[in-house]
């Protein structure tokens, strides 16, 4: 089975069941009848992959990764940027419940929003027991957190990995999501830094931004699901 199938722990203690990646495009439906129910196992593959239709698993979306310099701009002073503390943790999670709906998880209709809300919630809350992420900078209008970035920052890369970002739906198209990659260069004291992030192609508000700031569509993978209960 391990040939197939490789066990995520993180989604596996979100989803209250195993949960697997599919390491292997092959796998067919004996091997799928082995696994003790319930479970659920998810594939990302640069190809569209028809076999696995056939077998039960489902076309879910496509995400594109962009990664690239991007273009300059002031942070202006209606706003302020800085490092999460630990007492910021539940505000911040409010922010991702209330704005992040826009991924794999909230896409498959037999997932059940509540298990997409927790692991958000849980994927921030592993940053402060230093489980996931380097650094988590938030947003601020008036002391009040309206968005944050979760990165991974590569520094022999000088490359930074976007893991999650939000801003609050009532301060978006305001250019603070802009701000936020510019008070990370501000931070790393490096105008050069190459970003990286991955957006849904259903969320076309992502997708044009990532393009405006000066990203590039680096690749496009397929995502497939399989749940079984």
């Amino acid at each position: 089975m391990k040939k197939y199938l490789l066990k995520d722990n993180f989604l596996t203690t979100c989803f209250g069941n195993n949960v697997y990646k599919l390491k292997n495009k092959l796998i067919n439906q004996n091997i799928l009848k082995k696994l003790k129910s319930p479970f659920f196992i998810y594939f990302k593959t640069q190809k569209k992959n028809k076999l696995l239709l056939k077998i039960g698993f489902k076309f879910i979306d496509q995400l594109i990764t962009f990664r690239g310099k991007t273009k300059k701009t002031l942070i202006t002073n209606t706003v302020s940027f800085r490092l999460a503390k630990k007492y910021d943790l539940k505000k911040i999670q409010l922010i991702s419940k209330k704005n992040m709906n826009l991924d794999r998880f909230y896409f498959d209709k037999e997932i059940n929003d509540k298990i997409a809300k927790k692991i958000k919630i849980k994927w921030l809350n592993n940053y402060f027991k230093k489980k996931r992420g380097t650094h988590l900078f938030i947003c601020l209008k008036k002391n009040i957190i309206i968005g944050f970035c979760l990165i991974i920052f590569e520094m022999k890369k000088k490359q930074v990995i976007i893991d999650l970002i939000s801003i609050d739906k009532k301060f978006q198209s305001k250019g603070i999501g802009h701000q936020m990659f510019s008070y990370i260069k501000q931070y790393f004291q490096n105008e050069n830094l190459i970003f990286m992030v991955g957006s849904y192609k259903k969320n076309i508000k992502a997708i044009n931004f990532y393009s405006k700031i000066g990203l590039k569509k680096l690749k496009t993978e397929n995502i497939y699901h399989y749940q079984k209960r």
